[in-house]
Parts: C-alpha cells; structure tokens; sequence
C-alpha cells in the first residue's frame, strides 16, 4: 500500500474537501462530487485485494454519498462536518495508520 498512486488519489481529494470548507462557487461543489466519486471507485477497485471490508464499505459510503448522479442534498454545516471527518479519515488512510491486512 506504499505505492504512491494511491497516496495520490487520496491527497488530491483531501486538497478538494480542505477546499470545499470553505465558501465555494456552486460549480466547485459539482466537481468536487465527481473527483471523489471517479477517485474514491478507483481507489477501491486498485485496492480491492488489501482493503479490509470494512474500509471497503466505508468508502463506498463515502461514493455513494458524494455521487453526482443521485445527489443527496444536506445543509451546508452538515457539509463541512462530514467533509472534514471524510477528509481526517481518508488522510490517516492514505498514511497506512490503518490495518490494511485482510484476514484470511
């Protein structure tokens, strides 16, 4: 899980989600749902193999709350709750602090 790729990934939605916190252009918030959406899927399916399942349900929580298609609408104060939790955990993801090893 030390590959940089995945860091990547997950660095980039967390600049996103820092980003979001604060007063954004409506458009931003469109973006932002697709990028996590596209990153957080193909975060899953490159780690598909390591990820615990836990994780794996979390994330697709994390997918299924931010998806683009279907969105689901909140007040803006639950927004920037649930953008820094999202983002506080996909940090410690992308450093390992996590048990990644699937029990087997």
């Amino acid at each position: 899980m030390n590959d940089v790729r995945y860091q990547v990934i997950t660095r980039i939605i967390c600049v996103l989600l820092l980003g979001s916190v604060f007063n954004q252009p409506y458009w931003f918030y469109d973006i932002l749902r697709v990028i996590i959406s596209v990153g957080l899927i193909v975060y899953l399916i490159l780690n598909r193999e390591v990820l615990i399942n836990l994780h794996k349900y979390i994330l697709g929580g994390i997918v299924v709350l931010f998806n683009p298609l279907l969105p689901i609408y909140l007040s803006k104060s639950t927004w920037r709750v649930l953008d820094i939790v999202i983002l506080l955990y996909l940090l410690f993801l992308g450093e390992n602090k996590f048990d990644f090893k699937k029990e087997s």
